[in-house]
């Protein structure tokens, strides 16, 4: 990992193109100015890699990804440092505690209190949904459907945005989509920024095996979050080594329907 550190590192040490992305590259290029590249060290991959928030963008912007001979993707190999300085330092208990969203439901008359006491003071509170969006759920039957697709609910609606869950199951019944329930478990986002290396693959894993379940029964899975649906979508394929699976962001399966002829509306549809 240290080598490959120094391999990319090189490479972004002489474009920077991303030098105003985020942290993580301001951190890189005062290393790589001061010490020279090559006497980068795994503590210095750490110290970049806890400045990188997984968006990706770099690896968009970025002029030497594959199929180009550098075969560049930084913010991967920042992802791998973080998990392994996680596993070699321990993961803090308020970072565990972050990383527990499936827990939620079981402890959901104290995690308000528990979701405060996490937050900073000055932050925007955040408020945990009396019931989940699982247990309130209603199935709505329509007939001769247009498309069928089974929900990944995601922690977020699931314990804190239900009606934005409720909203998408009625204006997409009302376009004819049937919507089913999955049985899904959280997507794994937080266990990547707390550095939980076992707990990402071990979500990955299940939700992985019934994506393909539901593809393969006719189905099309849809997740209302962009980050899980970039968790799914994405970062699936590296934590287990295998082809990604399709899940659609909410509105990118209306645009795909209104596409293919199956749906029309107007901005008084409902």
């Amino acid at each position: 990992m240290q080598s490959e550190f120094i391999r990319q590192s090189s490479v972004c040490h002489g474009c920077r193109r991303c030098f105003n992305y985020c942290p993580a590259f301001p951190t890189l290029f005062k290393l790589t100015d001061s010490k020279g590249v090559k006497a980068l060290t795994l503590n210095d991959l750490y110290d970049v890699a806890s400045e990188c928030f997984h968006c990706n963008m770099c690896y968009v912007n970025c002029p030497f990804t594959p199929p180009n001979e550098l075969n560049m993707d930084f913010p991967h190999l920042l992802e791998w440092g973080w998990l392994l300085l996680r596993r070699e330092k321990g993961i803090p208990l308020k970072e565990r505690l972050y990383e527990m969203l499936d827990m939620v439901n079981l402890a959901r008359p104290i995690a308000p209190a528990m979701v405060n006491f996490l937050e900073s003071p000055d932050a925007p509170k955040l408020k945990v949904a009396p019931k989940s969006f699982k247990s309130t759920f209603k199935r709505v039957k329509v007939d001769n459907p247009v498309g069928k697709v089974v929900l990944f609910p995601t922690c977020l609606v699931d314990n804190f945005f239900v009606e934005l869950g409720n909203d998408l199951v009625d204006v997409y019944s009302r376009l004819g989509i049937q919507v089913e329930l999955g049985d899904f478990v959280c997507c794994g986002a937080p266990m990547l920024d707390a550095g939980d290396a076992d707990s990402l693959k071990r979500n990955a894993e299940k939700n992985y095996s019934k994506i393909l379940k539901y593809i393969n029964e006719g189905y099309d899975v849809v997740s209302p979050i962009p980050t899980c649906t970039l968790m799914l979508t994405k970062e699936y394929q590296y934590v287990l080594d295998k082809e990604p699976v399709k899940v659609y962001d909410a509105m990118e399966y209306l645009m795909k329907l209104k596409k293919e002829g199956k749906i029309k509306w107007t901005t008084r549809f409902l």
